[in-house]
């Protein structure tokens, strides 16, 4: 029998043809008694096609993978045994934790999805090397270490139990049963790479009752890439069937590296989409050379990792390409949308969820409204329910979205004619939708909160069938039909695989938690399918191209990190622990690694071009240590032209110099170049300098345009303080917003934002001195102030109340008013104290939210008027009619009187007002003169921050100014005769109002006078350039 063992070392980079010539030959003697074993499933594919093509008959069972021999041996002589795979041992794993036997694996008891994949690659590996454990840890051993132990055991006891196979245990069964029946007469065996323990026993076997084996294993003496020979298996090595050390073969053993007339090349590019377009450019120059796309090879460490990109960029380039796997089906936006059905209810119908489940093409919910059914809008319901508050749970969807289309109706109520009409309207659709909204939060509350595994999939999927999820989208794209359609099947896939799984398991019941925990994890672990095509360039990753032959190779994203990958620790071990395991050392997979990476350099004939990038975007990366000592070059852009995006980028260059000709052979036909040309002519003419153009928002050289703006802005329009502001600080920001009506989406917070924050406390402290006027204790005294701060506290705690927040930083947000053990007096007592120092001026507090121009609303103060007020300006601007409302206006006993605004941010100051930017006091000053026949004393802004409570008085008129000795009088405000101010400021409202009838609208010259939020931001047009560009803006 000796004589028929063969052993052979092949080096890196040699054919595999010779010796798998040799096992083909024996197949043709023999096909039934004949077993080739190849390393890789992509190798086996390349065979069989091989011969195919050769038209050489074999049988497929006769050319496999280690272990897919393994499970044809299993499952043929034991066919009563079910075929498992990672989600079904998860799985079992995840069911065995819920027997609440494991306190330290899962110390909350909910069934351990979240660490099952942890112990399955543990459990694999302890199975592959053999591992006594836990006694394999020694003195290492520890109350966890039993615990995984008690779990291992009782794990591998189910499988044995329930006669279900997964790949490891296939491996050990077919090691047995070969040793007892005899398995097949001829056995050549090629490639494999340091076989696991359990995999030596399998060949071990098939080498004991073969009588012809043939043993090709890689190595080569005095290298850093190999520790396995062969010995093991007590056959002396043959002289290879190659004499030739092939090029390359010492490439981490010998420097200078010969390279045997194979060119090799190192690129640097600075992101990886650069890098792969450097990749792609390459490959166009290859096929353009003559190189078929087949016969071109691109290697990644981590092929997950740059599928999309390559399915996004190659074809950018018209390069055919297959891939050896698909994208992430958790990555389908398809796939993400069916999940969010569940998702939705399982966190508690969190308002992120119920809204993007809306907004999903492939989900649409519909309600019916007088027997039609309406689609819910998604972007309707996510405005309505950012307005409302809403956060999270059913309740909050029900409660917060009532109380606001209440509050709407109230707003509404002192509304008449075609006002009144669009409120009315207005109202009914936001009823309509959360009628729609809480019928689907209905719906999805169906799905059960526990159940078994085929409980949950047969709810999901009836769930699923009643909404007819998913809608495909109608699209011309066959390319997104085509992936659509393979990502539901994907999906449906995946439920089919957890039902068979729910047959390996207890029927037991989990919580829509953990079945959501198990989908999720099913999908993340599920890959789009791909078809394969030997003509186009192959993309695989680098532990898949051993032994296969390519004249051009690409390796990319070799940075540190990605190549050489040393990650040693085992999932829920330490160090220690690891080491006492004896896996894989630093050292050891160093050298592993230096062999993947060996042998796909070695598949190489004629050019391999090596590259990394240098940045992700976030930081930086070191190439990888494997591409020492080849010199590199920055490889950007220099491929362009064979990009659709490229030469359209390069045809706006030569329409920008006016070379049309050569832009329009470069332009895809669709694109009209005089159309590009205009557009460019728009950012390099128009966009720069002095905004003097349409493209800027100086729109008044159209008459019918002017016209419009006249009917709508003149004389006879009513203007808020707030809209003249916004025209000051960015006449391209009241464009937007008050002739357009373009309005940002309204912040989503689960707490109070700034805007409801300064809400509750103007509601507060109006409430609060409406009731003292009405009592006539409008000022805070030392006797007093007691009973005033309960008042007030009173008064805030059913504001607050009104809200149905129970969070906790809501129940800190209310304490910092009211104040507590913990935090002190609060901020309410604070404003008393600070109240208590102003009532040493002769001011009184007299009125409190009073409006003129708008609705009257129940609780309005008493000298409020629906009418708005007419103020003159100069002789050539004629007047404006003004609408507002004043926080709060304090009298002296004279007549005199100061308008006070509050202010929960940040305070505006004199030079705000001189400069016009600032309106609202001496506007609000001149109003209350025409309305209630008083003299203005000046004006001041009430700041009520946390840590800052102070009335600052910012404009005063010089004969009054000691009246506001208690206040904070601001430097200057008392400078000028308080008419000039207001005089001062009418002015600038007299350029205003100009400007916005003549269509002036343009963006502000310097950003730094830009606000740090702006709701325009992602439509302004401004760009820094102008600022260095010479002509003034």
């Amino acid at each position: 029998m000796a004589a028929a063992e063969t052993l052979y070392h092949i080096r890196p980079g040699e054919s595999p043809n010779t010796y798998i010539s040799v096992a083909v030959a024996a197949m043709q003697q023999e096909p039934f008694d004949t077993l080739l074993i190849l390393p890789t499933s992509r190798l086996v594919h390349t065979t069989r096609r091989q011969l195919e093509d050769t038209g050489i008959s074999f049988i497929e069972s006769s050319i496999l993978t280690l272990s897919g021999y393994a499970s044809h041996v299993v499952e043929k002589r034991s066919g009563d045994v079910t075929r498992i795979g990672n989600l079904e041992k998860e799985l079992i794993i995840a069911t065995l934790l819920a027997e609440k036997r494991y306190p330290i694996l899962d110390p909350g008891q909910s069934g351990g999805a979240a660490i099952a994949r942890e112990l399955r690659v543990l459990f694999d590996v302890l199975q592959e090397r053999k591992i006594d454990y836990p006694a394999a840890l020694g003195e290492a051993e520890s109350r966890k270490s039993n615990e995984i132990g008690l779990l291992y055991s009782a794990y591998t006891r189910y499988l044995a139990e329930e006669r279900l196979l997964d790949t490891q245990t296939a491996i050990i069964r077919a090691a047995d049963w070969i040793r007892s029946k005899k398995g097949p007469k001829n056995v050549f065996i090629y490639g494999l790479y340091e076989p696991f323990p359990i995999e030596r026993d399998l060949i071990l076997a098939l080498k004991e009752t073969a009588e012809q084996f043939v043993y090709a294993v890689p190595y080569m003496p005095d290298s850093r890439c190999f520790a396995d020979d062969g010995s093991w298996l007590g056959i002396v090595p043959e002289q290879d069937l190659s004499n030739q050390i092939p090029p390359l073969a010492r490439y981490f053993d010998e420097k200078p590296l010969s390279t045997g007339g194979i060119t090799i090349t190192a690129n640097r590019y600075r992101t990886p989409e650069e890098e792969l377009r450097g990749i792609a450019g390459h490959i166009r120059n290859r096929i353009e050379e003559g190189s078929a796309p087949g016969d071109i090879m691109v290697l990644f460490p981590a092929i997950a990792d740059s599928i999309a990109l390559v399915k996004e960029i190659f074809p950018d380039f018209g390069i055919p390409v297959s891939t050896s796997t698909g994208k992430p089906l958790i990555r389908s936006q398809l796939a993400g949308a069916l999940l969010k059905v569940l998702e939705t209810p399982a966190f508690g119908f969190r308002r992120e969820d119920l809204i993007a489940l809306l907004m999903s093409p492939y989900t649409p919910c519909h309600t019916r409204q007088q027997n039609i059914s309406q689609r819910l809008q998604g972007s309707a319901a996510d405005i309505l329910s950012r307005k409302a508050g809403v956060s999270a749970g059913a309740a909050d969807w029900q409660h917060r979205i009532a109380a606001y289309i209440h509050s709407k109706e109230t707003e509404y109520a002192g509304f008449s004619g075609s006002r009144a009409k669009h409120g009315e309207a207005e109202i009914r659709s936001m009823r309509e939708l959360h009628a729609g909204i809480l019928s689907l939060i209905e719906e999805l509350q169906r799905l059960p909160d526990i159940e078994t595994l085929s409980g949950h999939l047969a709810a999901y999927r009836d769930m699923l069938e009643r909404f007819a999820f998913p809608v495909f989208s109608s699209t011309e794209d066959d390319e997104l039909a085509i992936e659509e359609e393979a990502a539901f099947l994907a999906f449906i896939g995946v439920l089919d695989r957890l039902a068979t799984a729910a047959t390996c398991i207890p029927e037991k019941k989990i919580p829509a938690g953990s079945f959501l925990s198990l989908l999720t994890n099913a999908v993340s672990a599920t890959r789009l399918p791909t078809i394969q095509n030997r003509n186009a360039v192959q993309v695989l990753g680098i532990r898949e191209a051993r032994h296969l032959r390519t004249p051009h190779l690409f390796i990319g994203n070799l940075t540190d990190g990605a190549l050489p990958r040393l990650e040693t620790r085992l999932p829920l071990c330490t160090n220690l622990e690891t080491r006492m395991l004896q896996t894989l050392s630093g050292k050891e997979l160093l050298r592993e690694e230096r062999y993947y990476f060996l042998a796909a350099i070695g598949t190489a004939t004629e050019r391999i071009t090596l590259s990394y990038p240098e940045s992700d975007g976030e930081g930086v990366h070191l190439r990888s240590g494997f591409m020492d000592g080849l010199l590199e070059e920055e490889d950007a852009g220099r491929f362009s032209h064979h990009s659709r995006r490229g030469r359209t980028e390069h045809a706006g260059k030569l329409l920008s110099r006016n070379e049309i000709m050569p832009a329009s052979q470069l332009l895809p036909s669709q694109l009209n170049p005089a159309s590009v040309a205009r557009r460019i002519n728009m950012e390099t003419y128009h966009r720069r300098g002095r905004a003097a153009s349409s493209y800027d928002g100086i729109i008044g050289d159209d008459p019918a345009i002017t016209a419009a703006l006249i009917r709508r802005f003149g004389s006879d329009a009513v203007y808020s303080v707030s809209a003249l502001e916004r025209y000051a600080a960015c006449p391209f920001s009241f464009f937007a917003g008050n002739v357009l009506g373009i309005e940002a989406l309204p912040e989503a917070e689960p707490d109070l934002g700034s805007l409801e924050r300064g809400n509750l406390i103007h509601r507060i402290l109006y409430r609060f001195f409406r009731e003292r006027t009405k009592s006539n204790t409008p000022h805070i005294s030392e006797e007093n102030l007691d009973a005033a701060l309960q008042e007030m506290r009173a008064i805030a705690g059913e504001e607050i109340g009104s809200y149905g927040r129970r969070n906790p930083i809501w129940i800190v947000e209310s304490e910092k008013l009211l104040g507590s053990v913990e935090i002190g007096p609060g901020f309410l007592a604070a404003f008393l104290e600070y109240e208590l120092n102003l009532a040493k001026s002769p001011f009184v507090p007299s009125h409190f939210e009073c409006s003129f121009g708008l609705p009257l609303l129940h609780g309005d103060d008493s000298v409020s008027i629906p009418d708005p007020i007419t103020i003159p300006l100069d002789d050539a601007s004629g007047s404006i009619r003004l609408r507002g409302r004043i926080d709060r206006i304090d009298r002296t006993p004279d007549g005199r009187f100061c308008a006070i605004d509050y202010k929960t941010g940040k305070t505006p100051g004199y030079g705000d007002i001189t400069s016009g930017k600032k309106l609202q006091l001496p506007l609000y000053i001149r109003a209350v003169e025409l309305w209630m026949g008083l003299s203005g004393a000046g004006g001041a802004y009430y700041a009520m921050k946390q840590g800052e409570i102070q009335c600052r008085a910012v404009i005063r008129d010089p004969s009054a100014d000691e009246l506001f000795a208690p206040f904070v009088r601001v430097r200057g405000g008392a400078s000028r005769p308080l008419a000039d101010v207001i005089a001062d400021t009418l002015a600038n409202v007299g350029n205003y109002l100009e400007g916005i009838r003549s269509g002036q609208f343009p963006i502000v010259s310097d950003p730094g006078a830009c606000p740090a939020y702006c709701q325009f931001k992602s439509i302004c047009r401004f760009d820094e350039r102008r600022l260095y560009e010479g002509d003034e803006p």
